[in-house]
């Protein structure tokens, strides 16, 4: 195209870059064997330096791409595994491994369907809101649950390529609620005397404050504290561990409270 001889100098750039990349981590490496505090730090710095201009070129990159071709597909990282499958695989197996990753894909979401819209009928629909209905109206909002379950996979389907690839996608959306759930469980398991409401509010609170951080974490919210401008910055995954232990001990806390021992201290 009318791009290429750019895309050829941004391919040899990036070829040094990555060769000067290897050079400093061999350096950095070095250092820390030899245990050179300032060499460390140096290297540290030139690293992201690197990764930095990496990361340019290859937004470079995708501008020609876009440029030569508005309708181009950019996104490349959830096409690494397929295109090692089609490319490398004999053609039957290409086949059949397709054909497992559909049966695959198939079975899980039908089970996840049929398990939420279960839940929902049972713990919340028919406990909270109608209590005395016949089996066949039950049956029928099971179904009408599905349905809602599933326009709900498909909002998260779509909203996923706004990610850089499907695997931060799933991680980040994992990672807001499974800590609060581990707590949930570990707590059943290790602290059975807490009862359910305490658990319960618990885990509101602890969800809340985990929603808060990963927005003030991905939008780079900057906020006053101690008279000093400060930045949270936590990786995605840490959240499990927040969640998880915040649960906890905000559980332990809460049955404290409800069981009256709070009350009897405010009191006093």
């Amino acid at each position: 195209s009318a791009y290429a001889e750019q895309l050829t100098e941004l391919e040899e750039e990036q070829t040094l870059i990555f060769q000067e990349q290897q050079r400093v981590l061999r350096n950095l490496v070095s250092a820390i064997d030899a245990d050179e505090e300032s060499q460390i730090v140096a290297n540290n710095a030139k690293v992201f330096e690197l990764q930095e201009r990496d990361k340019g070129i290859r937004t470079e990159v995708k501008t020609l791409i876009e440029a030569n071709d508005p309708d181009a597909e950019i996104a490349d990282t959830d096409y690494v595994f397929i295109t090692f499958v089609m490319n490398y695989l004999p053609i039957g197996l290409v086949g059949l491994l397709l054909a497992v990753i559909f049966s695959a894909a198939m079975s899980s979401t039908a089970s996840e369907l049929n398990a939420l819209a279960t839940t929902t009928v049972i713990d919340i629909y028919k406990r909270s809101i109608v209590k005395d209905k016949s089996d066949h109206h039950y049956l029928m909002a099971s179904k009408v649950m599905t349905i809602l379950w599933g326009i709900i996979a498909l909002v998260f389907a779509a909203s996923a390529s706004l990610f850089d690839n499907l695997i931060e996608a799933v991680n980040i959306i994992g990672s807001l609620f499974y800590g609060v759930i581990l707590g949930i469980f570990l707590s059943a398991f290790f602290m059975k005397w807490i009862e359910g409401k305490a658990i319960f509010v618990a885990a509101l609170i602890s969800e809340l404050i985990i929603l808060a951080i990963f927005y003030l974490n991905y939008y780079e919210v900057q906020f006053e504290l101690f008279g000093e401008v400060r930045q949270i910055k936590i990786a995605y995954l840490w959240l499990n561990l927040i969640g998880c232990v915040l649960t906890m001990v905000l559980a332990s806390l809460m049955h404290l409270f409800l069981k009256g021992d709070g009350k009897k201290l405010a009191n006093d």
